[in-house]
């Protein structure tokens, strides 16, 4: 039974990376969590631009924060991965619905149809890990977050990503870990040039 949930895993993972305009970058380190010029940058927790579901965090201000000094902001979205750590998700997964997974949606503006550059910022101290990332009513897509500087967790890294996003506003909807291990989410950075 293991071997066959290892295969239908994996052969979910490649289908999600190689399919779609949600497509990913090198990961790097992105070191303290300082906006680069041209950038826009949606905080998990301003509840202006972000909404943040399904997390254990109940108590916190807004509910699903997590305060840091190291968070861009002072907050980052916690909580979001121990609903469950699914393990095998249909690409038509209703994540409005779906109470085991946690997850931000961000509501983030461009001027002209495209494809633009984005950077998750986040923390985590486990090994590699995966992350789902959906843009308006598209399937989502699977990303690797993979372990950085030790595990040390109190330092923020970027994935990096393309996002084929439409004129005006989008809907980037970004889960906690699936899987096995934890991520905070700090932000969405999208540059404001496409890149097509």
């Amino acid at each position: 039974m293991k071997r066959i949930f290892a295969v239908l895993f994996a052969a979910t993972l490649l289908a999600a990376f190689v399919s779609g305009c949600v497509s990913g970058k090198n990961f790097r380190n992105y070191g303290p969590a300082k906006l680069e010029s041209g950038w826009t940058r949606y905080e998990a927790e301003n509840t202006a631009v972000a909404s943040i579901h399904n997390s254990l965090r109940v108590n916190d201000d807004p509910p699903g924060s997590e305060p840091e000094a190291f968070f861009s902001g002072g907050k980052a979205a916690g909580g979001l991965d121990k609903r469950g750590n699914i393990k095998l998700v249909p690409p038509d997964l209703d994540w409005d619905t779906n109470q085991e997974i946690g997850y931000v949606k961000f509501t983030v503006s461009v001027p002209q149809d495209g494809r633009f550059l984005a950077k998750i910022l986040y923390n985590g101290d486990d090994d590699e890990k995966y992350i789902m990332v959906k843009v308006n009513n598209e399937p989502h897509r699977i990303f690797e977050l993979p372990m950085r500087d030790e595990g040390k967790w109190d330092i923020v890294h970027a994935r990096q990503i393309d996002l084929c996003l439409n004129e005006g506003e989008n809907i980037v909807w970004v889960s906690g870990v699936i899987g096995h291990g934890w991520a905070n989410i700090d932000c969405l950075d999208i540059r404001g040039e496409p890149l097509d």
